[in-house]
């Protein structure tokens, strides 16, 4: 089975929690936020279950964890920013965590990979800070207009409403206290 790689991005935004004594229930979570982010009715949105390892090697050696991998497909602008929603059981807890990170393009992750060889990286560091500069105005982490972040706004938002009613239903079922748990996300955002 093949897998994705989640590899060092900047992490804009992340929400996570541990509900005591619910491991094995991650199925149900995940079942129960896809039916909740069904019934948002949320426009341009994409689900998709993957494989995720932090590199390739790791990936090859095992080292892989199941995520729903939640996109925008109107915004060109809002391409970059993918969520990943990822539950696993952690002792006889279970962790639901999500990260929305801004993933680079091909051409920026080349010209990462060009800048990183030593003698190479000096010959082009000119061009590519010239094509920064010309890129300024583009959309990034900060340089979203205020449609933009508007739209990035109301996209996690109502993830992290789907996950939180997903958590509850499960810690109703469970018979505990779902007003402990901190439902602020944490990242330029700030999403409650």
């Amino acid at each position: 089975m093949g897998f994705g790689i989640l590899g060092k991005y900047q992490i804009a935004e992340k929400w996570g929690a541990m509900i005591g004594d619910a491991a094995g229930r991650g199925e149900d979570l995940l079942s129960a936020t896809e039916r909740f982010l069904e019934l948002s009715q949320a426009p341009d949105t994409k689900l998709q279950r993957r494989s995720m390892s932090p590199g390739v090697l790791r990936g090859a050696l095992g080292g892989k964890r199941p995520f729903i991998v939640i996109s925008n497909t109107s915004n060109t602008n809002l391409r970059p920013f993918k969520l990943y929603l990822n539950v696993r059981d952690y002792g006889t807890n279970l962790q639901v965590s999500w990260y929305l990170v801004s993933q680079p393009n091909f051409k920026e992750k080349l010209s990462s990979f060009i800048l990183s060889i030593p003698v190479v990286g000096l010959l082009f560091a000119p061009s590519f800070l010239l094509g920064r500069a010309s890129n300024a105005g583009k959309a990034g982490m900060l340089e979203l207009d205020i449609f933009d972040e508007q739209d990035l706004s109301a996209y996690v938002t109502n993830l992290h409403h789907c996950v939180l009613d997903a958590v509850d239903n499960l810690m109703q079922e469970l018979k505990q206290d779902f007003s402990k748990i901190d439902k602020h996300s944490k990242g330029f955002l700030g999403i409650s």
